[in-house]
């Protein structure tokens, strides 16, 4: 049975649970909407810091974002940072009254990072994108400080431009402008007219950190050039024979070998020089209080040519000393893990491989049209207004109109959409979409930074930086898990030392030539050398760069980790009507005149001229229709009155024109008979929309709007029920209306006669029932609700993305798309509960053996080989993200489900079987955690 919650008529609502549940099928008669609220939703319009992005090379694992974040968390004026170990990048956002951008740099490089600006932009909290854009010069020709105050004064002086800061020594400059007013062009052409030369400074963030994977790969074949050797050496001594007697041979000194001679030569630039970058990363580590990955392998790897060293010194002092080194064991263990890095520097880049697709589409060059010239030029001097021209099989250079000629073009890497889109003159175009048939002229709307390409961009940037609650988790086991590790690590040395000295191990459980020391020295070596930290650093990260990438190109934008992880467990979605279920586009599918002293064209003149300063979309509908279906002539009102969800007053040519609601005309002493009522209730019954009309006091008559459903709509109900969400509408409407339109599509559940501010009160009645609540709305008229509730989904956005309420973005107008968000974010959840409970039970497997507790079963491994496998975990995990690469959303059809349908869906719902196994794991590591 469908029910409908709305506003108690007899009080007003001070409470989340304020609602009156009322059986619709038993609804008659008049039914007075709510009362008048005098509350209202406050929306927090906070202070404007500055946004500023770097790219930060050096960092090589979790603990080293987390050592930045630490760092700037102790400067008075920063409050919010994003560090990406895996992007190189780094976001902040800073109190220029407090601090400025060199302060953070410095504090940045003081704990051992090399740091590169990229950009910085002043943020407004609240709103959307800024007007103002920003962009920096490379200037030519200035030998003075009057030259580059020349330039200050004379661009300074343009239209549209708001500031200019030119740097002499640096030779650059940069400058604030409205696009809308002048353009980057016209601001380079007017410096080049007073005698300087200028660019547009363009800087490939995309390939930041390259230097830091060319810098690994040449560690890697430098480790490679010196340890090969060293192990074909130790291969020939294990297979004794008269040929391979001399390298036993002494040379220099007594008691030191040929061998141990050329494995010191080989494995000491290894040691040192080579593996210098984890030395200086534990130094780092280390400075701050912390301890990372690059303090176990420095620590492993120092202890090995050390003990060796150190071996060969006493042999050399006293002759009669068996000398046992094992040099090999440090070069291999940084050559591995070299090849560890190398392998997950290759597989992270791939996790990228979406945003790179993105960053890929725009175009480089324009042909700009200029009366009868044309010219190519590069796309960052274009301006708004601009006409170009666009040949078949090239990217549209920016969002704009189509002036002449007709085309197809290909949408699919930006809405998702996979078939080409027929477009003609007055279609709107996508900037980076392909051109495929025609060639097409194009009128620019938005160039640069304000195309839709580029937002979508940002987006996603934004979001493959911006971090997952779960990651907190990663982040506390992480804090402690190098200080456990040599805590075992020693542990494991003591016990073993004990149990050879005190003649506890049975004669013979040594290898031939090991000392107890040794023996227990390795062991305490592959504790430290097997233990990863850097998989449970990446298991978050790489699958939310993954699955935010992969939603992209479906047209799906999530706003990073925070958004996902909630969406994953959306346990009821909320849907507004008008717009959303709906097509948007009421319009007039009766008219019942009551009065016989009214014509119906002065009937229509007159609820057309009121509603001709409306903008709400009933108010267009009766206009459209009094317009172009009737021929009305339309006239100013003298005066208009609107109040918000109830109706409008207006005065037409001294009529006095009221169109509402039952409670409007009576609120304005218009009474409303129950012949009129009923005629009402009977077409709300059908699900159409029906408002009175009143002129001069009296009801002339009841307008009958209707707004197609979307054809897609019921499917994604059904969907979303099966995948276990329960359904909701919400809509100013009043409850017959609403109650028809929801069991059409199967909703249960309706808040009806809602204003705006009522809507978050739903929102938050639902989740005060412990329910996990997405809004589903168009992001504008729906952003409080969608603030209010636990995941907001703005639909369909197109390229306008900028809707800073929602938590996940819709490019297309498709309901379906409400279910792939949620069914992608459940498989990305599900791959990071996969990552974790790999990464855990790798390091709660693997210490132990490690350590050599199932020695007396024959089962144990050298630190050589812990060291490898310390360096696959890692790439495991990543390569485990990638799988994400195989997602295929939702196949779902505009009629109603197919049992093939539902059985794909029942396979998505049992997708997650690991989610107990994590949740156990987990719970055995909480008690170390602070979070």
């Amino acid at each position: 049975p469908v029910s409908v919650e709305a506003p108690s008529k007899s009080r007003k609502m001070s409470s989340h649970n304020d609602y009156t549940r009322v059986p619709v099928i038993e609804s008659s008669g008049d039914i007075s909407p709510m009362i008048e609220m005098k509350e209202s939703v406050s929306v927090y319009i906070g202070s404007s810091p500055t946004h500023l992005t770097l790219g930060i090379s050096g960092m090589t694992c979790a603990s080293c974002s987390g050592i930045i974040e630490t760092t700037l968390k102790e400067i008075d004026g920063v409050f919010d940072i994003s560090i990406s170990h895996i992007l190189a990048r780094g976001e902040i956002l800073y109190d220029k009254t407090k601090t400025n951008r060199e302060t953070i740099i410095d504090e940045i490089e003081s704990v051992g990072f090399a740091v590169e600006f990229l950009s910085e932009t002043q943020h407004v909290v609240g709103t959307h994108l800024n007007s103002a854009e920003e962009v920096q010069l490379k200037l030519g020709g200035m030998t003075c400080s009057s030259c580059s105050g020349l330039i200050e004064t004379v661009i300074g002086e343009m239209d549209g431009v708001e500031s200019i800061e030119v740097n002499l020594l640096m030779e650059t400059g940069k400058v604030k402008y409205d696009p809308n007013v002048t353009g980057i062009r016209t601001i380079i052409e007017e410096i080049e007219s007073i005698g300087f030369q200028a660019a547009v400074f363009q800087k490939d963030q995309t390939d930041f950190g390259l230097d830091e994977r060319e810098g690994l790969w040449r560690d890697f074949l430098l480790s490679c050039f010196f340890t090969a050797p060293a192990v074909l050496l130790m291969i020939i001594m294990m297979i004794p024979s008269e040929s391979t007697d001399f390298l036993m041979t002494n040379v220099f000194l007594d008691n030191l070998t040929l061998y141990d001679f050329l494995m010191w030569v080989l494995c000491t630039p290894v040691q040192f020089y080579v593996g210098q970058r984890f030395y200086k990363g534990a130094l780092k580590s280390l400075k701050r209080g912390g301890a990372n990955m690059d303090v176990l392998v420095a620590l492993a790897t120092t202890l090995s040519y050390v003990y060796s060293v150190f071996s060969i010194i006493v042999g050399v002092l006293w002759t009669h000393y068996e000398v046992v080194t094992f040099f090999d064991t440090s070069a291999m263990l940084i050559t591995f893990i070299l090849l560890g890095k190398n392998l997950e520097a290759i597989a992270k880049g791939r996790t990228c491989e979406a945003l790179d697709k993105l960053i890929s589409l725009q175009a480089t060059t324009a042909i700009l049209v200029d009366g009868d010239e044309e010219k190519e030029i590069h796309t960052t001097l274009l301006q708004v207004n601009d006409v170009v021209k666009v040949f078949p099989g090239s990217h549209i250079p920016c969002d704009g109109v189509i002036t002449f000629g007709k085309t197809t073009v290909n949408e699919a890497m930006i809405t998702g959409e996979p078939m080409p889109m027929a477009k003609e003159e007055g279609d709107t175009v996508i900037g980076g979409t392909m051109n495929q048939s025609g060639c097409v002229t194009i009128k620019a709307t938005r160039v640069g930074s304000a195309t839709g390409l580029s937002q979508i961009i940002e987006l996603v940037e934004n979001a493959q930086m911006n971090k997952a609650p779960i990651q907190a988790f990663a982040d506390d086991i992480s804090s402690i898990f190098v200080p456990m590790v040599l805590c075992l690590a020693l542990i494991t040395l003591i016990v073993w030392l004990f149990l050879g000295y005190s003649g506890l191990l049975p004669d013979g459980y040594l290898p031939p030539h090991t000392t107890t020391f040794l023996y227990a020295l390795k062991y305490a070596i592959t504790v430290i050398v097997i233990a990863c930290p850097c998989a449970l650093g990446l298991a978050t990260p790489t699958a939310v760069m993954t699955g935010t990438g992969i939603g992209a190109q479906n047209g799906v934008l999530i706003k990073g980790g925070g958004p996902l992880e909630k969406a994953h467990g959306v346990t009821c979605v909320v849907f507004d009507k008008t717009g959303t279920l709906t097509q948007g586009e009421p319009k007039v599918v009766h008219v019942e005149l009551l009065s016989s002293w009214l014509p119906e064209m002065e009937f229509w003149k007159y609820c057309g001229s009121a509603e001709s300063t409306s903008d709400h979309p009933l108010g267009q509908a009766i206009l459209d229709h009094a317009r172009n279906n009737v021929g009305a002539s339309i006239v100013a009102p003298s005066s208009s009155e609107y109040s918000v969800g109830l109706g409008l007053k207006s005065t037409v040519e001294e009529h006095n024109v009221l169109i509402g609601n039952r409670q409007f005309l009576e609120t304005n002493s218009v009474s409303v008979t129950e012949a009129m009522n009923d005629t009402m209730v009977k077409h709300e019954n059908n699900g159409k929309i029906a408002l009175l009309a009143a002129v001069d006091g009296e009801v002339v008559a009841v307008i009958v709007l209707a707004d197609p459903i979307k054809g897609e709509a019921k499917t994604t109900i059904q969907a979303l029920e099966y995948m276990g969400i329960t359904t909701h509408m919400v809509t100013g409407d009043n409850r017959r209306t609403a109650a028809a339109v929801a069991k059409e599509l199967g909703i249960s559940h309706v808040f009806a006669e809602t204003m705006p501010h009522d809507k978050v009160r739903a929102i938050e009645d639902l989740k005060s029932k412990k329910d996990i609540v997405a809004m589903v709305g168009d992001g504008i008229n729906d952003a409080p609700a969608l603030v209010a509730a636990d995941v907001g989904i703005a639909i369909g956005a197109g390229t306008d993305i900028a809707i800073e309420a929602a938590d996940v973005i819709l490019v297309r107008n498709d309901l379906r798309d409400v279910v792939t968000a949620v069914d992608l974010s459940r498989h990305t959840f599900s791959r990071i509960q996969t990552n974790y409970v790999w990464a855990m039970c790798y390091n709660i497997l693997g210490i132990p053996v490690a350590a050599g507790v199932f020695s007396p079963l024959g089962i144990t491994i050298s630190p050589v080989i812990g060291g490898l496998c310390m360096a696959l975990s890692s790439v495991s995990v990543v390569c485990s993200s990638l799988l994400l690469k195989l997602y295929q959303k939702p196949c779902l059809p505009i009629e109603d489900l197919t049992e093939d349908d539902l059985a794909q869906l029942k396979q998505r719902v049992k997708m997650n079987v690991l989610k107990d196994v994590y949740n156990k794991v987990k719970n055995c590591c909480q008690p170390f955690c602070t979070t």
